[in-house]
């Protein structure tokens, strides 16, 4: 299991020891937990708190500040009198050991315990650092491919992948011998986790903000002016048919064995992303037609008709107006120039058009819409273009924000994981 290398890729300055390599029992004793189901827990009172192998998998980040985030609170007296000598400490590791993929052996490096009485839950394997490490060091090396890799010929099962306190003790555990290299390393990723976390609360901030705007500034069901519009605005709105301003076109059907590696773009049911993004692998076909009623245009919204996403509504972005065509099962709502089409986008993308959409999906294997129902959807437009101009922009500026916080979000996501790589041994 020794590695020929001794040094990381990634250094911070000043530090050119060769790290050290130890077996697991050389550096951890073991902490016992207890089985409780997440029905034994709750959120209001107890004697101790729990970490649950659930929370550790899709909740907590790798280090758990106890401080700043909500556990559940065990009730039974029994339990916690039984485990009173395994109350858990700053820098012990509780470490999944059951998921449904890969992801077991997930931990969280504990942080802030301070004066809570804290037990390692179901399905978690707790244990406790024989030599002082630096805070954070341990939660963010052992989430880190560097150690979990070590777990993956070590995992059992198919359905359900575990692994065992007498398998985990197979591994290594790998670390610069100076502390003080330690606490940077720790800090540094935990100052990423800082800027994903601002970022990933601003882009939720805008999601509610977005949520929110268009329950007010679109007519409720039942009415036929909205509770919040532009100074200078007071006419009613007028009812029509999705049908008579962007009536609904299908693609063509595409032959499958005729796909191509380059070509023009096929823009497919499965490129429109639950996300209501178009993304994915893209199809290409190197025919070309003047049919220009399979061509898509730049900012067309299209609709998911079956499949997966059936339903999903997304915009499409063209870079340089180059063409796309549009496969069968897709739907794209014609721009007939009568109304805003940027307005019309935006409410295509409304709980009040996903909440018809639903009144109509035929659900099954394979579920899908009709257009004929479609355009036959009901709703309320301003009578005024500008009205209609102003409402799009606001809701545009607003989606720009959202995919701007969403790219950083992502580059510093792929930061983190870059550094993970690079900065452990």
């Amino acid at each position: 299991m020794a590695k020929t290398n001794t040094k990381p890729e990634m250094r911070f300055k000043g530090f050119k020891e060769d790290w050290e390599e130890k077996d697991f029992e050389q550096v951890f004793s073991n902490v016992s937990n207890n089985s409780l189901s997440r029905e034994k827990l709750n959120y209001v009172r107890g004697i101790a708190k729990n970490v649950h192998y659930g929370d550790i998998l899709v909740k907590f980040n790798e280090v758990l500040d106890v401080e700043k985030n909500v556990l559940p609170y065990i009730s039974d007296n029994a339990t916690v009198e039984k485990l009173k000598n395994s109350f858990l400490k700053d820098g012990d590791i509780i470490i999944s050991d059951a998921a449904e993929d890969e992801i077991v052996g997930k931990c969280v490096e504990l942080l802030n315990v301070n004066n809570e009485i804290i037990l390692s839950g179901l399905h978690t394997i707790a244990v406790r650092p024989k030599q002082k490490f630096a805070p954070r060091y341990l939660g963010f090396y052992m989430n880190s491919n560097s150690y979990h890799d070590q777990l993956l010929k070590l995992m059992q099962g198919t359905k359900v992948l575990s692994i065992s306190k007498s398998a985990i003790k197979n591994t290594v555990i790998r670390s610069p011998k100076s502390e003080d290299e330690q606490l940077k390393i720790g800090n540094y990723l935990e100052s990423i986790d800082k800027l994903i976390a601002q970022h990933k609360q601003k882009h939720d901030k805008f999601k509610i903000i977005r949520i929110a705007m268009m329950e007010k500034m679109f007519p409720k069901v039942g009415t036929d002016l909205p509770e919040i519009r532009f100074n200078g605005t007071k006419e009613k709105w007028l009812k029509f048919n999705l049908g008579q301003v962007a009536p609904i076109r299908g693609g063509f059907a595409f032959k499958s064995n005729k796909f191509k590696k380059i070509g023009v773009p096929i823009l497919k049911i499965s490129n429109i992303l639950p996300s209501g993004e178009v993304g994915g692998r893209f199809d290409f076909y190197d025919e070309q037609t003047q049919d220009e009623n399979i061509f898509l245009p730049n900012n067309a919204a299209v609709l998911a008709m079956s499949g997966a996403t059936t339903g999903k509504v997304s915009i499409l972005k063209i870079e340089n107006d180059k063409k796309v065509y549009q496969n069968q099962r897709v739907g794209y709502f014609e721009n007939k120039g009568v109304v805003d089409y940027n307005f019309i986008s935006i409410l295509l993308r409304s709980a009040l058009f996903s909440d018809k959409m639903s009144s109509v999906l035929v659900a099954g294997a394979q579920p899908n819409v009709s257009p004929k129902e479609i355009n036959a959807f009901e709703f309320y437009m301003p009578q005024n273009s500008d009205e209609q101009k102003k409402i799009a922009a606001y809701f545009n500026n607003l989606d720009e924000l959202i995919r701007n916080n969403n790219t950083q979000l992502i580059k510093l996501s792929n930061i983190k994981k870059g550094c993970l790589t690079k900065i452990f041994l």
